[in-house]
């Protein structure tokens, strides 16, 4: 038990001593923590050949030596108090030699970066329980062999037992001789976010996961064998995945339910089996590498599996059946050298009896003919490799000059291959004039006609004396050649790399179905009349540039096709267009992070709408009534605006709502119940509002849900232990923390996030809300509003509501305006005054 005259927050996992017969332990005192550290330290980074003695005579104070970081510690009974500890090693690539020991103690390290150095021997089981609040680990590109510890805590009594020892309440060494029912060499980590050991020669046949707050594991290039693990997929807050260049066979998982996962690498392994891609449940997948394996199956053909898939890399493996049309639509995708046997649209794949890299033609060369095929090959479209033939590169010819070309009929293929010789030399774009521009990369043809174009131009004024030996022009302009404008046939248009204004000839492609020209420099405004013949148009991507002034109203000219309409990250004014209701068919609406103002218009119509993101704007008013009506959304994310109101209880109705976002706002009142029990809420933030009443006990019975913030709120009372208890949670934060993990209790805080680890607040007496960041008392406006919900405000005239009570109204932001509130001189308020209501209130 901890001494009651040494209330700190962590404990020194020192080896303790008897104290008395009752076994009271006596720690090490916290003032001397930082000697306790460098001792260790010192142990630590001297048998890895570090430069102790020369960090000591130089710098002296172990805080300042090279790559070594200290953070303060507070005694909580007396914020006076502090003491310092060792919180980071970060020494990658310092030609660090060595064994990793098993004898050092660090309670307070976060941060060991030990990458690209020459350690050798295995990673210690002891190393991470000796280190219990490491948070992010790098030993990659080492030489490190054995076994990888394994990832789990298997009951609930281990869990206790591992947190204690955790918080040096029993010691690591007492561990060894202590009958836990786990295996002495796995380990429960408890904070770890990032485990990085990739490139070295470790090796598993059957690694073991459990409960986790992991959010990226590296494991690629090793020598792991076997096959993956069930328990993988109880790492709920796993974002990046890379198992690449192993050993590892068998298939993947019956069930894929990683909720949180952008990017999953399982490339060069002997993996096999039929990848069925409707049960890998990863909503936010970004990244598919699974390249060089043994994988079948085909590709779903009624749209993209992933909505937010930007990378299919597929290649060297045994799909089969047609390459579908969605395929069209994903950033870089591999497709080569599998058994295809037709193309929805056109990929570019070379032909049945032919190859090439990556098994279409490019810059490289078109397709070659191959007599060896084998009968299965032979019938395969996209071919990469020829049995016992070498692919001979084209030679490149260089760029020609642009005033060597004459642009005739823009529909003819000749006419064409003109305007795209004249737009790849104008980017500085290398090109062969001995190949078919349809083999072009970036170019896709169909019926001899240019119906999709990629290009990224490069670096202005930075191609070198290449580009100019070759033929080419300088390069240095990189903005949209306004010829892009005369291909009539264009379906797909990307470009990345760009600048200046976006060229109204755009507004001619009226065959053009996806526009992307995002992740550019252009700046000004829309061309007015840019999209007002562009009916077919399905998808329009405008985000991360510069553009700014009003969005016209041609965007939304009368009932088109539309799905897709993204103009986020730009710096757009004035307010968001009514006319956008009459886009039935959008399924996707984003315009965050923008400068818009004014209230949120009615999108009534838009009943296919599924992903609403407004955020980070400068809206104001209420949320609208229709929004309840929608029921296909699934995203709705509003937060930081200036919204006021309650959060409408009709949102329950949304039966299919994963995301909703409404923190850093003004809204007031109590959150809904109903809200807490949608069935598909996976993330729900109200953080930064004024938000009163208790925590809803029925957020603790939805199982789905995976993120869940509420601070700096109004909230009273106490957090419901189902909550508490549900360690999925923000990365775990309950495992570690408890109901702290959700929110502080009354009376104390958290600077950084209103959770966590939360301090007791000394200097003020007064502390009734949950989930506090400050240590202050509330203001008069937060009592008020609270006082308003209470006693029923909601049934008050309007006089109240429209005078400051509910914040709707600007005019009040005054409290001593408010109605019914008089301030003395110094702005204090001195009188209430509440005209007598029914007993009900």
């Amino acid at each position: 038990p901890r001494s009651m005259e040494e209330p700190y927050d962590f404990i020194s996992n020192k080896h303790y001593e008897q104290a008395n017969a009752n076994n009271e332990v006596a720690h090490v005192n916290p003032a001397h923590q930082l000697d306790n550290d460098a001792q260790n330290l010192v142990l630590f980074l001297s048998g890895l050949g570090y430069d102790v003695t020369g960090q000591a005579m130089q710098r002296g104070d172990v805080c300042s030596w090279n790559g070594i970081s200290c953070s303060t510690l507070h005694n909580t009974r007396d914020l006076s108090e502090s003491y310092r500890v060792v919180t980071e090693i970060f020494c990658p690539h310092c030609d660090l030699r060595g064994i990793l020991s098993r004898k050092v103690v660090l309670p307070y390290l976060q941060v060991l970066d030990l990458s690209g150095n020459f350690l050798s021997g295995s990673i210690p089981y002891d190393l991470f329980i000796n280190f219990p609040m490491l948070k992010y680990v790098n030993l990659s590109n080492n030489q490190l062999i054995g076994e990888i510890p394994h990832l789990f805590v298997e009951h609930q009594h281990s869990i206790d037992r591992m947190m204690q020892i955790n918080r040096g309440i029993i010691d690591s060494v007492e561990m060894e001789s202590t009958n836990l029912d786990v295996d002495p060499s796995a380990v429960d980590f408890t904070q770890l976010n990032q485990l990085l050991i990739d490139r070295n020669n470790l090796a598993n046949d059957n690694l073991v996961y459990g409960r986790s707050v992991l959010s990226k594991l590296d494991l690629s290039r090793n020598q792991l064998i076997g096959t993956i693990p069930d328990s993988l997929m109880k790492l709920s807050a796993l974002e990046y995945l890379n198992l690449g260049s192993n050993s590892l066979k068998g298939s993947i998982p019956s069930e894929v339910a990683l909720p949180q996962l952008k990017f999953l690498v399982l490339a060069h392994n002997l993996f096999e089996g039929e990848v069925d891609f409707d049960r890998i449940h990863c909503p936010f997948l970004e990244l598919m590498d699974l390249n060089s394996n043994g994988f079948s199956g085909t590709l779903p053909q009624d749209g993209r599996p992933f909505f937010y898939l930007k990378t299919l890399l597929i290649a060297a493996n045994d799909f089969q059946g047609a390459v579908p049309e969605w395929t069209a639509q994903i950033a870089d995708i591999r497709l080569g050298d599998n058994c295809f046997s037709s193309q929805s649209v056109d990929m570019g794949l070379c032909s049945e009896g032919f190859f090439a890299p990556l098994g279409r033609a490019g810059h490289w060369g078109p397709c070659a003919a191959c007599p060896s095929f084998d009968s299965k090959r032979l019938a395969c479209i996209g071919q990469m490799t020829c049995p016992g033939q070498v692919y001979q590169h084209a030679e490149y010819k260089g760029a020609p000059t642009a005033a060597s070309l004459a642009v005739g009929d823009q529909r003819s293929l000749s006419s064409q291959t003109e305007l795209i010789w004249h737009i790849y030399s104008a980017l500085g774009i290398p090109f062969n004039r001995q190949v078919d521009v349809c083999k072009y990369h970036g170019i896709k043809c169909f019926q001899q006609q240019v119906i999709s174009m990629d290009l990224t131009a490069r670096e202005c004024g930075e191609e070198g004396d290449e580009s100019k030996e070759n033929g080419s022009d300088d390069g240095d302009d990189c903005t949209i050649p306004s010829e892009i404008g005369k291909f009539m046939y264009l379906e797909y248009l990307r470009l990345r790399g760009f600048e200046g204004e976006i060229p109204s000839e755009l507004g001619n492609l009226r065959k053009l179905k996806y526009l992307d020209i995002a992740h550019n420099y252009f700046s000004g405004t829309i061309p007015r009349n840019l999209f007002k013949r562009l009916d077919i148009l399905r998808q329009a991507d405008l985000s991360d540039n510069l553009l700014s002034g009003t969005i016209p109203d041609s965007l939304f000219w009368h009932d088109r096709k539309l799905e897709s309409l993204d103009l986020s990250d730009n710096q757009f004014t004035g307010s968001i267009p009514e006319r956008i209701s009459l886009l039935t068919s959008l399924k996707e609406l984003r315009m965050n992070n923008n400068q818009l103002g004014g209230k949120i218009p009615s999108f009534a119509n838009l009943q296919k709408l599924e992903d609403l993101q407004l955020n980070q704007n400068f809206l104001k008013g209420t949320i609208p009534s229709w929004l309840s009506d929608n029921r296909s959304l699934k995203r709705i994310d509003l937060h930081e605006n200036y919204l006021t109101g309650t959060i409408p209880i009709p949102i329950a109705r949304i039966a299919h709502l994963q995301v909703l976002n409404l923190s850093v706002n003004s809204f007031t009142g109590t959150f809904p119940r109903g809200v807490a029990t949608i069935p598909s809420l996976n993330q729900l933030d109200v953080s930064s509002n004024f938000l009163s009443g208790e925590i809803p006990s029925e957020l603790g019975r939805n199982r789905r849900l995976s993120k869940l913030y509420l601070h700096s709120n109004m909230f009273t009372g106490t957090v419901p232990e189902a909550l508490c208890k549900n360690t999925r949670l923000n990365h775990g934060t309950t495992l570690r923390y408890g109901c702290d993990g959700i929110v502080c209790a009354a009376g104390t805080y958290n600077e950084e996030q209103g959770f966590g680890i939360c301090k007791p607040c000394f200097h003020s007496t007064d502390m009734p809300f949950l989930g506090s960041s400050k240590c202050e008392e509330p203001t008069a406006e937060q009592v008020l509003k609270a006082f308003y919900v209470f006693m029923g405000g909601k049934g008050w005239d309007s006089t109240w509501s429209s005078r400051g009570w509910t914040g709707d109204n600007d005019e009040y932001s005054d409290v001593c305006e408010w109605h019914g509130v008089t301030c003395g001189k110094d702005g204090g308020i001195v009188g209430l005054e509440f005209p007598q209501h029914s007993d009900e209130y």
